[in-house]
């Protein structure tokens, strides 16, 4: 099983993870073997900077749903190093801190193509181009020019139209086992099931 202390080229895959649904799965695996990563660091978010954004689901609730998905993946390696360190929640400190903790890895940071056109308003973006390299898994068919400040690698990877906040609308809404299965790994959904998750 590849392990970041040895180095390597790793992918970094942030987030709420509020649930994990099959996009983030289908984006990480999807850049992991066309860049040829030695695997991809899920980085579980304890807190958003922006207040407004505050996840549905505890953090406890979160990091027990991406072990039960992630547990039959090799190439998926969860790291706490948000809540670990008490970090910000800012991307650059995230990426600083796991420079840190794993000096021989090579880091490439992935997003979605909603994040595109909202990277130069992070949080000292400038100083984000020098720390890390980022990509972007893009439709097919999408535009694959990249506007922002901050460069991105385009990798079109196959079109999963899925967000962690229609999934939470549709458990409110009553949606059955099979139905949230369509979208959320039967690990997460299991999990979703038995506490009530987002049932509130």
């Amino acid at each position: 099983m590849p392990n970041p202390e040895n180095g390597g080229k790793w992918g970094i895959l942030g987030g709420s993870f509020d649930p994990i649904h099959n996009g983030h799965i289908n984006l990480a695996n999807s850049i992991c073997s066309k860049k040829k990563l030695d695997g991809v660091l899920v980085v579980p978010a304890v807190r958003h900077p922006n207040k407004s954004r505050l996840s549905e689901a505890n953090y406890s609730d979160r990091l027990a749903m991406l072990k039960a998905v992630l547990v039959d993946l090799s190439n998926f390696f969860i790291c706490e190093i948000e809540a670990e360190e008490n970090l910000s929640g800012y991307t650059i400190d995230t990426i600083r801190a796991l420079k840190k903790r794993f000096p021989k890895v090579s880091f490439y940071f992935i997003i979605g193509s909603d994040n595109i056109n909202i990277i130069d308003n992070w949080y000292m973006a400038e100083e984000l181009k020098a720390e890390v390299e980022f990509i972007a898994g893009t439709r097919p068919g999408s535009d694959k020019t990249d506007k922002s400040k901050v460069p991105v690698e385009m990798i079109e990877i196959p079109e999963l139209d899925i967000s962690s906040s229609e999934i939470r609308k549709m458990i409110k809404n009553g949606c059955s086992f099979e139905e949230l299965t369509d979208y959320v790994p039967s690990g997460a959904a299991e999990y979703i099931f038995k506490k009530g998750i987002y049932n509130k």
